[in-house]
């Protein structure tokens, strides 16, 4: 990574952006808004910050290290990199990316690709709410039907933000509501998942020590392994341990974050035989060591 150029720390948030990140930001448009004056709507849900823009195709990068808000991002044009809490993927023009509250994020835009991008972060006391109700937890990547039109209630959310009125903030929340319906529309549109398949997941994520087979879950569930095998091929394109292995390395990730529990006790919670396995295991995920990693993201007070 390029040399760090500025640092803003806010709310238990750290966000760090590459050294080039504002010389080649075109910006079009670009809003904060307060809660005060717009009480009760804003203090319930509203768009923080937004912001439109283009940069050119000089490579770059931020990094949000335990993110103050819940961010979405609908990519225009470009073909950038976001690492969320370990996990890879590549987001494409006309998609939307969902940066979760308390995640650790990674964005990368590659040398030779321009970007353009569109960012709504959402504070209130009901985002989780919305976030939970329209089942957009856990969700990361979303193509959309209709990008133009979505980056257009993006545009009409900045532009009023720009120019609150004292009685703007019931039209900001209700536009806001109304995107994040549409967000989650896309999304079950995009593949929803069969309760069965839903119904495993809950149970593999509540195996915080890795106890179970997948044996185990099949026979829990009233499946068999091959169906089970099928639904995750299907609907996740991985395979069941696979998939708990990409648990059980977020879950390594958030306790090496947020606690000062010696590598052992973490190795021991996850089910690892000893804690050599974990370690190994670990850097073949992230490509440092537990240590390393906990020495980069470790939160302090």
């Amino acid at each position: 990574m390029q040399t760090v150029e500025y640092i803003i720390a806010r709310d238990g948030c750290t966000e760090r952006y590459s050294r080039n990140w504002l010389r080649h930001n075109e910006v079009i448009r670009r809003s904060f808004l307060r809660p005060a004056g717009n009480a009760p709507f804003c203090t319930a849900l509203f768009p923080g910050y937004g912001s439109e823009i283009r940069r050119s195709d000089v490579p770059a990068w931020f990094h949000f290290q335990c993110a103050a808000e819940m961010t979405l991002e609908l990519l225009l044009d470009g073909i950038m990199r976001y690492t969320q809490d370990g996990i890879a993927e590549i987001v494409h023009p006309g998609e939307l990316y969902i940066i979760h509250k308390g995640s650790d994020t990674l964005f990368e835009q590659k040398s030779g690709d321009r970007m353009h991008r569109l960012r709504l972060m959402l504070r209130g006391s009901l985002v989780t709410a919305f976030r939970d109700s329209l089942r957009l937890t856990g969700k990361r990547v979303i193509p959309l039907t209709d990008p133009e039109r979505s980056a257009a209630l993006f545009r009409q959310i900045i532009d009023l933000m720009n120019a609150p009125r004292n009685d703007s903030g019931a039209e900001i929340m209700a536009l806001t509501c109304r995107l994040l319906s549409e967000i989650a529309a896309e999304s079950y549109r995009n593949g929803d998942r069969p309760p069965l398949l839903e119904q495993i997941l809950q149970a593999m994520g509540k195996d915080r020590n890795h106890r179970l087979t997948i044996a185990d879950f099949a026979r829990q569930n009233g499946c068999g392994v091959h169906t089970l095998m099928r639904l995750f091929h299907r609907h996740l394109g991985t395979t069941p341990a696979a998939y708990r292995e990409q648990l059980r390395y977020e879950r390594a990730c958030q306790l090496l974050r947020t606690t000062m529990r010696s590598l052992k006790e973490i190795s021991e919670e996850l089910g690892y035989c000893d804690q050599l396995y974990f370690s190994a295991a670990f850097r073949k995920h992230a490509g440092v060591s537990p240590t390393e990693y906990r020495k980069t993201h470790l939160l302090r007070d």
